[in-house]
């Protein structure tokens, strides 16, 4: 009976030292689990923090670009007053330049014909260079406009990218 029940008790103790190594092996497998959750974990919160801060730049960027479109906006129409302004000049250099011909022409015929005297060349000359003034202030209100509409549209270009970002 005692030979029995030392065997009996061996196999138990056999059978508690596997479980006990069962257990420990599941307890190992755990430990592992339990660390490569908590490398996961630190994983995705530094990805947290780089998104946060991606999102606090384009949120940045995008107020940087609406500052840009702004002024753009006011620049556009700060050139297109200046192309209306021009383009009254124009019109009065225009208007000038037709009565300084009226003039001339009516000196010629004072004078008596084809004859043109000195000051009626002058007041010619005088009015076509004041011409031409009127005409490259024009051409450069129009250069301007051209320059801020690119802009406008690059800019604008740029607000779209981000925004699909």
């Amino acid at each position: 009976v005692s030979k029995e029940l030392h065997n009996h008790v061996r196999a138990i103790n056999n059978d508690l030292e596997r479980e006990n190594d069962g257990l420990r092996s599941r307890v190992a497998e755990l430990q592992g689990r339990l660390a490569a959750s908590a490398d996961e974990a630190g994983r995705l919160r530094t990805a947290l923090v780089e998104c946060k801060e991606g999102s606090r730049r384009n949120a940045d960027l995008a107020d940087a670009t609406a500052r840009n479109l702004k002024t753009c906006e006011e620049k556009k129409a700060e050139v297109a007053r200046d192309g209306d302004n021009s383009q009254r000049r124009l019109e009065v250099c225009d208007r000038i330049r037709r009565e300084k011909q009226a003039k001339v022409e009516e000196l010629v015929r004072a004078q008596g014909g084809p004859d043109r005297t000195e000051e009626a060349l002058q007041q010619g000359n005088e009015l076509r260079i004041k011409n031409a003034k009127c005409e490259a202030k024009l051409e450069r209100a129009e250069t301007n406009a051209t320059a801020c509409k690119r802009l406008t549209t690059e800019r604008a270009a740029e607000g779209d990218a981000l925004a699909a970002r």
